[in-house]
């Protein structure tokens, strides 16, 4: 068990080092070619605290480990709103930049929704005996995956024309994106072959710990009699969203409270659309039984309760809005322990 539980934190340790080092490297390399920050910032480092759950879920995903899968992107979506979001709103009060709720918090809505709604299993809707509990264990198709990614791809060009053309729309200044492009002018490093050697060992890094990951995911659920998706929500999700709450933290620590929040969907955003889209192209993945609705269900309400929170009170996340993120989270979470306990008597 010790030596399962070492693979699964030694694995989670190198996923987060080499996506920051995958990071820094692909800046660097970036930025030596002549690409502009704003480019960088919306893509590379954008990506880069999502990092660690696409590599993980895309080795998972070869593997057949599809419930694992599942509770790493529900599992971390969940954890980036109701632990990370309410802690640091318990620690400061959040301002939410307009932009935000105007363009990437809807996209976040909308996207949940659609997914929830791929999630469904449709045959059952149409008879009189189906309960949330059995028409909610679908599955997200290798076609779903493709319009998800399809979905990434016009959000994408639609966020690049946005920002380029920011006067057009009357937009004065996102400082969602400007977070972005400081962390990409921050991220270089000196030389072109120190570049490529960060972005090497970064790359291999994920692809090492993902695989560690993975089997020390198997291991630790197969001895606690555990499901993978169990460990997926918890343990992983958790510690595959250390980056974002690095991101969160340094971000409170220069008073620039709006980016954690745009941080976070856009995290949330990237873990939908491009980690799960790409898992699910790789392989479908089933919704498990029995948390696997429950997991859907937290995570849109979650969304959904973010939108009042983040456009009331002048725009500001208040701790008050902060302990009912945690209050749900650690009630999810307590419920998913008591399912699994129930279970296996």
């Amino acid at each position: 068990m010790l030596i399962a539980l070492f693979i699964l934190i030694f694995g989670i340790i190198l996923l987060i080092f080499g996506g920051e080092l995958l990071v820094r490297g692909a800046v660097s390399l970036a930025d030596r070619l002549g690409i502009s920050p704003l480019m960088i910032g919306l893509t590379i480092v954008a990506f880069g605290t999502s990092a660690p759950e696409l590599a993980l879920n895309s080795i998972a995903a070869f593997r057949g480990q599809t419930d694992l899968c599942f509770g790493n992107i529900v599992g971390s979506n969940i954890a980036n709103i109701g632990l990370i979001l309410g802690i640091t709103a318990l620690i400061k009060p959040l301002a939410v930049h307009s932009q935000v709720i105007k363009r990437e918090l809807p996209m976040m809505i909308l996207t949940t929704i659609v997914v929830c709604f791929m999630s469904l299993s449709w045959p059952l809707l149409f008879h009189g005996d189906a309960t949330v509990h059995t028409f909610w264990h679908g599955a997200i198709s290798r076609a779903d995956g493709i319009i998800m990614l399809l979905g990434f791809t016009g959000f994408f060009f639609y966020q690049l024309h946005i920002n380029k053309h920011g006067s057009k729309y009357e937009i004065k200044s996102d400082v969602a994106i400007e977070g972005l492009i400081e962390e990409a002018e921050q991220g270089r490093v000196g030389s072109l072959p120190l570049a490529i050697f960060m972005f090497l060992i970064g790359l291999g890094l994920l692809i090492l710990g993902g695989d560690l990951a993975g089997r020390g995911a198997a291991k630790v659920a197969a001895r606690l009699g555990m499901g993978e998706d169990l460990i997926g929500l918890t343990i992983v999700a958790v510690a595959t969203s250390l980056p974002e709450l690095a991101t969160s933290f340094a971000a409170l620590r220069r008073n620039q409270t709006d980016i954690a929040v745009g941080n976070i969907v856009g995290s949330n955003l990237f873990n939908l659309l491009i980690v799960l889209g790409a898992t699910a192209t790789i392989r479908k993945v089933p919704i498990p039984i029995p948390i696997g609705g429950m997991s859907l269900l937290i995570m849109l309400i979650l969304a959904l309760i973010l939108w009042p929170m983040a456009s009331l009170r002048n725009r500001r996340i208040c701790r008050f809005e902060g302990v009912i993120l945690l209050l749900i989270y650690f009630f999810y979470m307590g419920w998913s322990v008591w399912q699994h306990l129930s279970a296996t008597e």
